[in-house]
This record gives structure tokens, C-alpha cells and sequence, in this order.
């Protein structure tokens, strides 16, 4: 592991922890996309499949299950989690990615797999499906013109985290 992928990490995990903070201190979720989450939820699934069958480092197995639980917390606190729920504005968050990005992803998770074994196009598609992940949240900040600090800074911290991965590369 180099020091740009461990950075990543680190963003990503600092991202995913200041959305956690700010949901569980204010126990409000305006502002936050809870679709986007969902498509994170997603885009890890499909991505750390191998957890069930290779074992890399405890490293990389930690930080796996690290962002799918979290991310699936995330969820969870948006949709169920009373008072947090009771403050989610659906009618803000409305990309419908189900329609206008899961099938294009899936499309290109088709064409661009190494193997046609269902972890690689699943992996191939969760490629895909995290550079669009960002749209749903881009999307609500549009509609809402007023962005919170933390959650501004959450975004921030995904786009970091992204531009570390792509020096990893």
C-alpha cells in the first residue's frame, strides 16, 4: 500500500465520519442526500464481495466492512432512525438513479469486465456506479441553495478522497 491510497482512505473515512457526527449531534438530516448513500451501499456490496472468499491484509478486510457497515448506518439513520428520519427531505432528494444510473452502470460494468464472472462485472459495475454516486447529493444541494459546514465538508472530504485514489493509480 502507498501513502496517496492510505490518504484516500483516510478522507473517505473521515467523510463518512463527519456525516455520522453531524447526523447523531443534531439529529438532523437535512441537507444530506440519503439516496446517494444508498448507492454507496451499493457500490461497497458489490465492490467487497471478495471479503467472503480472499483475504488481502486485515487491513484492506477492516476498512471494507468499515464503509459498507457505516455506509449502511448511514441509511438506516435517514430512513428509520427517529428523530433523525422524521427530518429527511424526500421530496429533495429525487434523483431517481434507479432509473437514470443503474442500468447504464451495469451496462458498462458488462462491457468493461475482466472476466465474465459475476464478482468481476458486480466490481466492474461498482467502478461505474461510484463516480455517479455523487450526483443525488450535488443534485439536493441545487434544490437547497444553503449548505451546511459539515456537510459541505463531507462532500469535500469524498472529492479529496477521489483525487487520492486516482494518484494511487
Amino acid at each position: 500500500m502507498n501513502i496517496f491510497r492510505l490518504c484516500g482512505d483516510m478522507l473517505h473515512l473521515g467523510s463518512i465520519m463527519l456525516l455520522i457526527f453531524k447526523l447523531q449531534r443534531s439529529k438532523n438530516c437535512t441537507g444530506v442526500s440519503c439516496r446517494m448513500q444508498e448507492m454507496y451501499a451499493m457500490v461497497f456490496c458489490f465492490r467487497y464481495l471478495d471479503l467472503f472468499w480472499s483475504f488481502i491484509s486485515l487491513y484492506n478486510s477492516v476498512m471494507k466492512i468499515i464503509f459498507i457497515t457505516t455506509t449502511i448506518y448511514l441509511v438506516y439513520m435517514m430512513r428509520f432512525k427517529t428523530p433523525v428520519c422524521q427530518t429527511y427531505e424526500r421530496s429533495n432528494d429525487s434523483f431517481k438513479y434507479e432509473i437514470y444510473l443503474l442500468a447504464p452502470c451495469a451496462v458498462l460494468g458488462l462491457i468493461f469486465t475482466d472476466e465474465y464472472k459475476i464478482p468481476d462485472i458486480l466490481w466492474s459495475m461498482s467502478i461505474w456506479l461510484e463516480s455517479v454516486a455523487i450526483l443525488p447529493q450535488l443534485m439536493m444541494m441545487q434544490k437547497g441553495r444553503e449548505v451546511e459546514n459539515l456537510t459541505s465538508d463531507f462532500v469535500g472530504c469524498l472529492g479529496a478522497y477521489r483525487a487520492f485514489y486516482i494518484l494511487n493509480w
